[in-house]
């Protein structure tokens, strides 16, 4: 009995080992930050949470993991994958209520020229709300790692006598739409 409980602590040790430490970052508020991390030996989950202030920010996402060396180094990840999730109505991550708003998207080898890299990226307009970059893999040792950025920038938002024009250049549309119609038909469209 005592041999099969250290063999069972034996396997759980294993496991554990080849799971890196997971890594929650806050970024703050509508970031244009680096993000980076060495030593992702194992399978890794990290979470980078950020807060957008207004409507309609582009978000743009760029990782990259150079492998030199090759495939078999030690510094490969295998499945790295990249999504941004909206934290959903609580605002809290990994939650039932979290939803996936760009990706995921696989990292892509070659980059840039580059044979021996990896490379994941993504964009997309966002409303205002919080939001994490979750970012996952296996790491083949200590050696692996990633870094990049995440950059926002803030979409104008039309002023409303923007609107106004806009609104007024469709009706113009409308009008001359349904004169044309009309003509075709031959009935020809007079204002009262």
């Amino acid at each position: 009995m005592k041999k099969l409980l250290l063999a069972g602590a034996a396997f759980l040790a294993l496991s554990t080992a080849s799971q890196a430490a997971p890594l929650i970052s806050d970024l703050g508020l509508d970031p244009n930050i680096s993000v980076a991390r060495n030593a992702v030996s194992g399978t890794f989950d990290d979470e980078y949470t950020f807060t957008l202030d207004q409507a309609s920010t582009l978000t743009i996402v760029g990782i990259t993991n150079t492998f030199a060396g090759g495939i078999g180094a030690g510094r490969f990840i295998a499945n790295f994958t990249g999504t941004i999730f909206n934290t959903g109505l609580d605002g809290l991550i990994n939650t039932i209520d979290d939803f996936a708003v760009v990706g995921p998207t696989i990292a892509t080898s070659p980059c840039g020229g580059i044979s021996n890299c990896q490379s994941l990226a993504g964009s997309g307009i966002l409303g205002a709300g919080s939001y994490y970059l979750e970012l996952t893999g296996t790491g083949e040792s200590a050696l692996a790692n990633y870094g990049g950025s995440i950059t926002t920038i803030a979409e104008a938002v039309p002023e409303p006598s923007t609107w106004a024009m806009m609104i007024l250049g469709f009706a113009g549309i409308v009008v001359m739409s349904a004169r044309r119609r009309r003509k075709e038909n031959g009935n020809s469209f007079r204002w009262a």
